[in-house]
């Protein structure tokens, strides 16, 4: 096999192993900021779980959730949950039309021991790199 061949297999392989590579996802929908560790797009038709950290409020509490890609692939279902506190649970969900991830809307639930706040705002994700927890 000749130099130039070798040199372009190996190339692709790293383009490939590129764009499947785990990254840090941001979602924000109004005040509520969700950084997903280790992010991978889901497959057309499928979901995979999220894991990471709610970072919208001066103390960052873990959330779990998951993204969903519909099988048409145009559009993107988030939903993250985060005990915030004694009492208190964020609860969000979005759609975000893909690959843009832009534009898309935001359903969050500040769920209290005094009743349920509910806002409707827009959302959008995008590659991020948080800072470090303090």
């Amino acid at each position: 096999m000749s130099v130039i061949k070798r040199a372009a297999i190996v190339v692709a392989a790293i383009l490939i192993a590129g764009e499947a590579s785990a990254l840090d996802m941001c979602f924000e929908g109004g005040a509520q900021f969700f950084v997903a560790k280790s992010y991978r797009r889901p497959p057309k038709g499928t979901c995979r779980p999220l894991t990471g950290y709610e970072a919208s409020t001066s103390v960052p509490f873990a959330a779990n959730g998951t993204a969903c890609l519909n099988v048409s692939g145009d559009t993107l279902y988030v939903q993250w949950v985060a005990i915030v506190g004694a009492g208190r649970v964020f609860i969000v969900r979005m759609t975000l039309p893909h690959p843009s991830l832009t534009g898309g809307e935001s359903l969050f639930s500040n769920i209290r021991e005094t009743g349920t706040v509910v806002n409707v705002t827009g959302g959008r994700a995008f590659k991020c790199k948080p800072p470090p927890i303090p």
